[in-house]
């Protein structure tokens, strides 16, 4: 005897993934399930985070400008103080003697972190395989970012700071997801 099947008789080739065929009576598939085909391509979860890049560019477009703003109405408080008397007084005092310092390195930090994401969307589009380890790089970067600004401000207050966790523990959540998910694992092979 031989442990070798027979040949298939009509030589077809058979998809392991697609389903069998129906049985006549009931509509159901035979037990066990059909093989389901594996977890790839950018849907599911990274559909998600893929929203998350281009919110992530698009909230980064608006905040060099800002840092930019803020900069100048720092060395031109006279000209907002006749339009709105103490305006300037109240926003740079959050900041203390470092608003020099949180937005020039808020400026940098923003366009390394746009330059990187634009990159980010090039290998994640382009489905490179080491993409995960850049993401987890990303994030890390990021949590970094958002530790030195909590304490670069101590003034800030406890809604900022709530928004800056919740930011955090957002991204400590993808870096979870590159690491473990099998979708990102059967996706990102180049």
């Amino acid at each position: 005897m031989s442990n070798e099947y027979p040949p298939n008789p009509n030589d077809v080739q058979q998809n392991p993934y697609q389903a069998p065929p129906q049985q006549q009576y009931g509509g159901m598939p035979p037990y066990p399930p059909y093989m389901q085909p594996p977890l790839q391509g950018l849907g599911g979860w990274l559909a998600c985070f893929q929203v998350y890049m281009y919110y992530v560019l698009i909230a980064l477009i608006f905040t060099i400008p800002s840092y930019i703003f803020l900069i100048w109405m720092y060395k031109n408080p006279g000209q907002f103080d006749a339009v709105v008397p103490g305006m300037t007084n109240s926003v740079f005092s959050v900041y203390g003697n470092n608003f020099m310092l949180v937005m020039i390195m808020g400026i940098v930090f923003s366009i390394i972190s746009f330059l990187w994401m634009i990159t980010n969307l090039v290998f994640f589009y382009k489905r490179k395989k080491f993409l995960p380890r850049v993401m987890i790089a990303y994030c890390l970067f990021q949590i970094a970012v958002g530790v030195v600004t909590m304490l670069l401000i101590p003034k800030i207050g406890i809604f900022p700071t709530i928004g800056n966790i919740f930011s955090i523990a957002t991204l400590v959540a993808w870096i979870f997801y590159f690491m473990r998910s099998v979708r990102v694992k059967n996706t990102f092979v180049r």
